[in-house]
């Protein structure tokens, strides 16, 4: 039982990191965890210990359990560790797609398009609505999970699983543009094409393009959201809080 309940929690947590409802260098209150997840103390610290040795969160001694605040050291090697993982494991989904694989590559690259028709006359510079954000954040997440799992390195998939959510976590939703979901829907289709045609070093080149352009994005995030210093304006972190995180860190 305890276990489920710290499973609760740890996927409660993980959901909010992945929703973009935790900002970076937010500091989580367990009490009010435990009161939002209906569980006791002991799973959320449960689950707080997992997610800060899954590297999603950090501990510091005295203060409490923050979510990270990287620097761009930090985000260098992040997005290169991510770029030699994914290279490595797009080159093997490439030999191993089958019929219900590219159903779902299919399927996200659909979910991308179906939000770049809900595009105003200002196009693709038009700022996204945070339901969009989401959307295609898991539209994403989905294209890369699935070609992991195909590459067939448990190991590897949650390792990068990991990085991708922790690269997710510097996004602001509310200055992402539909430009962002149509590079990306670009990428994808690219790369979906050179997969499923067995060109493997075509499709290894699309990812490091992919990953180097999520990073320059990610760097130019952090730069505007932390002109003034890293720490400035750093809030706590109350579940349920609807303040705007970009606000808070321009």
């Amino acid at each position: 039982m305890s276990f489920n309940l710290s499973e609760r929690a740890y996927l409660f947590i993980r959901n909010k990191l992945a929703l973009g409802e935790l900002p970076p260098g937010a500091r989580l209150i367990n009490r009010t965890l435990a009161r939002e997840v209906g569980v006791s103390l002991t799973p959320v610290r449960e689950a707080l210990n997992r997610l800060v040795s899954d590297g999603l969160l950090e501990y510091r001694a005295g203060l409490g359990t923050f979510v990270p605040i990287p620097n761009l050291r930090d985000l260098q090697e992040l997005y290169d560790l991510r770029k030699t993982l994914e290279c490595n494991a797009v080159s093997k989904a490439a030999q191993r797609l089958k019929e219900q694989d590219l159903a779902a590559l299919s399927q996200s690259l659909g979910d991308m398009g179906k939000l770049l028709s809900e595009r105003s006359a200002d196009g693709d510079d038009e700022p996204v609505a945070r339901p969009v954000f989401e959307m295609w954040r898991a539209a994403d997440t989905l294209f890369h999970t699935v070609l992991l799992r195909v590459a067939g390195n448990r190991r590897v998939t949650e390792m990068v699983r990991n990085l991708l959510l922790i690269c997710q976590i510097q996004q602001d939703w509310d200055t992402t543009t539909y430009r962002t979901v149509s590079d990306a829907q670009h990428d994808h289709q690219q790369m979906l094409e050179a997969v499923t045609s067995g060109d493997v070093d075509k499709a290894q080149d699309i990812m490091r393009g992919h990953v180097d352009r999520a990073l320059a994005f990610a760097v130019e995030t952090y730069e505007r959201r932390y002109a003034n210093g890293p720490h400035e304006g750093v809030p706590d972190f109350v579940v349920g809080a609807t303040t705007p995180r970009g606000k808070n860190h321009q």
